[in-house]
């Protein structure tokens, strides 16, 4: 079921992995941005869930003000909301691969939400079938 979509984003719900799935599309920045991840907040708490899916194959750079809010604003209301497990496609943009981590790693998802970087999408979702 797709919850949202815009060109940059599609935030779904994959009811195999009980997870919220979203798929990132090129650049996408500042109120687009903050709303795509508002939306996938939404879904998971509407949704209840534990887990998300997060294929950033096709993601751009994120520009710094946004790695910030998502660390610093987001992330932790995803962690209050519930969310233990994280999968994540990593971008095949060395610079958005990096901005990735370093804003997953700069919110200390660690200890609260296990979070599992991959390449490859198949045994991204044979890890959340795991759980």
């Amino acid at each position: 079921m797709i919850f949202y979509q815009t060109p940059q984003i599609t935030v779904q719900w994959d009811d195999e992995l009980k997870a919220v799935h979203n798929e990132w599309r090129g650049f996408i920045y500042g109120d687009d941005y903050k709303l795509a991840l508002n939306k996938i907040l939404e879904l998971l708490i509407q949704k209840k869930a534990d887990r998300m899916f997060s294929d950033t194959r096709k993601l751009r750079v994120l520009n710094q003000d946004d790695q910030k809010w998502a660390g610093t604003d987001w992330i932790p209301r995803v962690r209050d909301a519930g969310l233990k497990y994280q999968a994540i496609i990593i971008p095949s943009s060395q610079l958005a691969n990096m901005a990735v981590r370093n804003t997953i790693n700069k919110a200390t998802l660690t200890g609260s939400t296990e979070t599992q970087y991959f390449d490859d999408v198949e045994k991204a979702r044979e890890w959340m079938r795991s759980l």
